[in-house]
């Protein structure tokens, strides 16, 4: 699989997601698999007992080019699949879904941090209080993510979880927002498979 913008993308491109966040709309787009004339698409969430469980529907363009949304309620790694009628081989990626969280940025270039690490302007990191020096986290900011380790402590004001370098800042587009709500992640958070809920009026199981 190739590596997208935030995402992975299936190999052929069929379904693209980039990283959510818990409880707010996630878009899916990407190609019908299939010939269909406007087919009807599913997006399909894998289960922990090897099940799919449907969590989103739509219908595609002429074109076959799709757009549909999911509401996630727990943070993670899943496996999703788009179902097209028609036989087609579903179109498969992994999309991230992110803790929400409190976020700053710093520019202290030419400095030590905590953790022993010379900052400068390309200094991709974060300050946190408690988590161990080195420890990867991936952030995401309107629909933007960029992968950086622990190198200091902090942030040491109030409601305010992390602290960027200027440099990890940048590259989600967070710098003029200066303070603001990003999502959260480990990037060592392996994939997941919820457990079946039945339960849940909007999809079915296949």
């Amino acid at each position: 699989m190739a590596q997208g913008a935030g995402g992975l993308l299936a190999e052929d491109s069929l379904l693209v997601a980039r990283p959510g966040i818990v409880r707010q709309p996630l878009t899916f787009t990407g190609i019908a698999p299939g010939s269909s004339r406007r087919p009807r698409v599913e997006i399909q969430l894998a289960q922990s007992d090897g099940s799919w469980l449907t969590i989103a529907r739509t219908r595609a363009h002429s074109s076959g080019a799709f757009t549909a949304t999911w509401r996630p309620s727990q943070a993670g790694r899943f496996s999703v699949r788009a179902v097209a009628p028609g036989g087609a081989p579903p179109a498969t990626a992994t999309v991230t879904v992110m803790m929400r969280t409190v976020a700053t940025w710093y520019d202290q270039a030419g400095s030590t941090t905590a953790c022993g690490v010379e900052l400068d302007k390309a200094t991709l990191g974060v300050a946190h209080k408690s988590l161990p020096c080195g420890t990867e986290l991936e952030f995401a900011f309107r629909g933007r993510s960029v992968l950086a380790p622990v190198i200091d402590r902090g942030p040491f004001v109030k409601g305010v979880s992390y602290d960027l370098t200027i440099a990890a800042a940048r590259q989600i587009g967070f710098v003029a927002t200066g303070r603001g709500t990003v999502g959260v992640l480990a990037a060592a958070t392996p994939l997941s498979a919820p457990a079946p809920a039945p339960g849940i009026a909007a999809g079915h199981r296949r």
